[in-house]
């Protein structure tokens, strides 16, 4: 092979093998497939292989976290999953469906179709039936669409729990969580209230804990509203527990999720889950292109020396 030819190759495969390692440090997921033209390789993060070898391009979805879902027996949640569609395709007629031990407790009768470059919001509703054990469930949501099918995991923890205290919302911003609840006083006497609130990371190590004290007036409902410092730039699933002073193991807990995290449907391989084989792939590339500069380089030098000697 000429000596131009390979020097190209290796810098070809050299560019590609770092352009793969960024895009992997970057969070993204990262399919690869490897063209039946010689010396000649792509890199996409929308080409799989179908059943019968043929190269098929799909589409790329981003779905939101869900974490984990607080519910109680006997009452109804609902549950906000944000679809971004990051292909080239339009997925059509897309709508919500679940599988496994939970799958009667979902619902959703939302039917969308998501056109490419956009996003959708999908709610479904979790209805946790009478005397369910209090426990943690595993549960599966699939966004299915006429093109393609992309999957969640989440956990349904069914608990008793602190009834005085509903969440009414949870937002961060600039490390500040924004933290809106209610509290019943119907079974309370007294003049205050001391609700202490704490804060875990997905490892159950406690990030902050503080103590929202207020008076209990005459109406039975008490809207409250704090902000804690959460100091480090936060991402991830978090999990907010509530509990009186006077009684710390009787609490209630919702997760949540700070940031996004990035799910793509049918790839060859996946970033995101373990990026120890992608980073090889990616580095033996490189290798190989180092390989072809070298072998040109080296071809190029046996070459003059061979005409000094003539």
């Amino acid at each position: 092979m000429k000596k131009g030819v390979l020097a190209l190759i290796g810098l070809v495969l050299i560019f590609l093998g770092a352009l793969g390692i960024l895009l992997a440090l970057n969070g993204k997921s990262v399919g690869y497939v490897i063209s039946t033209i010689p010396y000649t390789l792509k890199i996409t993060g929308e080409t799989t292989f179908n059943e019968s070898g043929k190269i098929s391009s799909n589409g790329s979805v981003e779905l939101s976290e869900i974490g984990e879902v607080i519910a109680r027996e006997g009452k109804k949640e609902g549950v906000i999953l944000n679809v971004e569609n990051n292909g080239n395709l339009l997925l059509n007629n897309c709508r919500l469906i679940s599988k496994g031990e939970t799958d009667i407790w979902i619902s959703s009768s939302q039917i969308q179709s998501i056109p490419s470059g956009e996003n959708a919001e999908f709610i479904f509703d979790v209805n946790i039936p009478e005397e369910t054990e209090q426990k943690d469930y595993q549960a599966e949501i699939l966004l299915n669409c006429e093109e393609h099918t992309f999957s969640k995991e989440f956990i349904i923890a069914v608990v008793d729990g602190l009834k005085a205290v509903e969440i009414k919302e949870v937002k961060e911003k600039n490390k500040i969580l924004n933290i809106s609840y209610t509290f019943d006083n119907t079974d309370f006497v007294g003049e205050s209230a001391l609700v202490e609130i704490w804060i875990e990371n997905s490892d159950k190590v406690e990030v902050k804990r503080i103590v929202d004290i207020f008076p209990i007036n005459k109406d039975n409902l008490i809207e409250r509203n704090v902000l804690i410092n959460l100091k480090e730039q936060p991402a991830g699933v978090y999990s907010i527990y509530f509990a009186l002073s006077s009684d710390l193991n009787d609490y209630l807990k919702k997760s949540f999720v700070i940031g996004k995290s990035l799910t793509t449907g049918e790839v060859v391989f996946k970033v995101v889950k373990g990026k120890g084989t992608p980073y090889l792939i990616f580095l033996l590339v490189i290798g190989l292109g180092v390989f072809f500069v070298f072998r040109s380089h080296r071809e190029s030098l046996q070459e003059g020396h061979d005409k000094e000697h003539v």
